[in-house]
């Protein structure tokens, strides 16, 4: 960026979270501004309006739909894009995020790249070759999910166009029969009417039979997809991108001096190909909706053990108690009540730093990562995460550590830090399932969280409390580790 770099306002009320994506903008070349919540975020943005907001979505206080709505109410704010981040969200909050005026959402952990992506996308400079709004004409926009609609609108009267909005094929055919716009832009998989039938409906109604009608669409990428398209009489069908760059080529394309109004092929088989793309499509979303709950489970997991982690840093400077207090957030959001923490030693080798059940085991033996401590330094070089029994383990070896430990699987995840090792999280369950891939990338999830803590601590030039020498906590009078309340999985 050349001259003075922009200004983005940071609302985000963890503070490891908040430190992330400021070194990720501040990398970048833009100016940061931070706040913990919604109060500070309207006083900041009412003294000096930043170029951009990005905000989480549960703030304490006042929620970030509120606050995204007093921002805009704002003088001089309410064309300030505002993009939206949360982790999961309830059906109800994602009903709200189409209601409220977010150009953007991105789930939590958001990748810097991504970041990035979308901030590029919505600040002023990368509009500057858009035309004026309402200058490449009216198009009506046909979508069934309302934040997908919100956004296409967005983007596209970003692009120049004045945009009207339909919530289904029903409605926008509706919509344009009543006042033709220039050209209809759809999603395909929509209720009552999908994007297929209202490309053929504006095709037999003499009114609209030569409008410019072009499809874009994140399921239906196949060939035969395509070729459906072209007999429905679409003009193009496109796959949905985050810019919209292939819907607006297809826009313009399809609105040439030289164009030729498709028609409506019909065949003995169309009917019967749209119903089997149809078909095939609900069965690939099936499939996907039950492949991303899974996935959900797994990353509100990592989230909760995310958020844990830099609440217990943020306010936690003893060493015996932070280092415990980290596992117990670990273990907790995986759902496991067997667990250990082991920190790499200033002088070399690993130290164990806490340690949670393996009710029965001496500490010496698992100071000594149950006897295969030089295992366990080789493993954490080698691998991210990884789950015992493994093939990357000698039999007799992965077997003697999981009967001196007393369960039926253990998963290991590197603790990274300046792109060496730096530890090593080791989570056990009395049940099958950490050899999944979902426990893995849980697994590595938070060991990788874990660097960044350290890791940003050593940036700031505090100590490292977890790196403190401690003694393994024990239950009073016992030779055992003392075990918090259990957290069954």
């Amino acid at each position: 960026m050349s001259g003075r770099p922009l200004t983005i306002l940071l609302v985000e009320d963890n503070p490891i979270t908040r430190k992330m994506l400021r070194v990720t903008l501040e990398s970048a070349g833009y100016a940061v501004r931070e706040a913990g919540d919604g109060r500070e975020a309207l006083e900041l943005a009412g003294r000096d309006p930043p170029a951009l907001i990005v905000q989480d979505v549960r703030l304490p206080g006042m929620s970030g739909f509120d606050l995204a709505e007093r921002l805009h109410a704002l003088p001089r704010c309410a064309e300030i894009p505002i993009i939206a981040i949360s982790g999961l969200l309830t059906r109800a909050e994602e009903q709200r995020i189409a209601a409220v005026l977010f150009h953007e959402f991105l789930a939590k952990p958001v990748a810097p790249s991504l970041l990035l992506e979308a901030i590029r996308a919505h600040l002023p400079a990368a509009r500057e070759g858009a035309g004026s709004a309402g200058s490449r004409g009216r198009i009506l926009i046909a979508d069934d999910e309302p934040i997908q609609r919100k956004l296409m609108a967005r983007l596209l009267a970003d692009a120049g166009y004045a945009v009207e909005t339909a919530v289904d094929g029903e409605d926008a055919l509706a919509r344009a029969r009543h006042d033709p716009p220039d050209a209809i832009v759809s999603d395909v998989l929509m209720p009552k009417l999908d994007g297929y039938g209202l490309c053929r409906a504006v095709r037999q109604d003499p009114r609209l039979a030569t409008l410019p009608v072009v499809l874009a669409s994140s399921a239906y990428v196949e060939q035969e997809d395509r070729d459906l398209a072209v007999k429905m009489g679409a003009d193009a069908l496109v796959t949905r991108t985050p810019d919209l760059g292939a819907l607006i080529a297809a826009l313009e394309a399809s609105r040439s001096p030289e164009r030729v109004a498709p028609r409506v092929i019909v065949h003995e088989y169309t009917t019967t190909a749209h119903l089997q793309r149809v078909v095939h499509q609900l069965e690939r979303q099936l499939a996907m909706t039950a492949t991303l709950a899974q996935r959900n489970a797994a990353l509100a997991a990592q989230l909760a053990a995310i958020d844990g982690i830099s609440r217990v840093l943020v306010r936690t400077t003893n060493a015996d108690q932070a280092a415990q207090e980290v596992l117990a957030r670990c273990l907790e959001a995986g759902g496991v009540s067997e667990g250990a923490l082991y920190l790499r030693r200033p002088g070399g080798g690993l130290s164990l730093r806490a340690a949670i059940g393996f009710a029965g085991v001496r500490r010496a033996l698992l100071e000594m990562f149950f006897g295969h401590s030089d295992l366990l330094a080789q493993l954490i070089t080698a691998h991210p995460a990884l789950a015992l029994p493994s093939p990357a383990i000698p039999e007799t070896a992965g077997r003697e550590i999981l009967e001196r430990s007393g369960v039926a699987g253990l998963v290991i995840a590197t603790i990274p830090a300046d792109d060496q090792p730096a530890g090593a999280l080791v989570m056990g369950s009395h049940g099958a399932g950490v050899e999944t891939e979902e426990w893995l990338t849980f697994a590595r999830v938070v060991g990788t969280q874990l660097g960044y803590a350290l890791a940003l601590t050593r940036a700031a030039g505090r100590s490292e409390p977890l790196h403190r020498s401690q003694a393994a906590t024990r239950a009073p009078g016992t030779g055992r580790y003392a075990r918090p309340p259990r957290i069954d999985g």
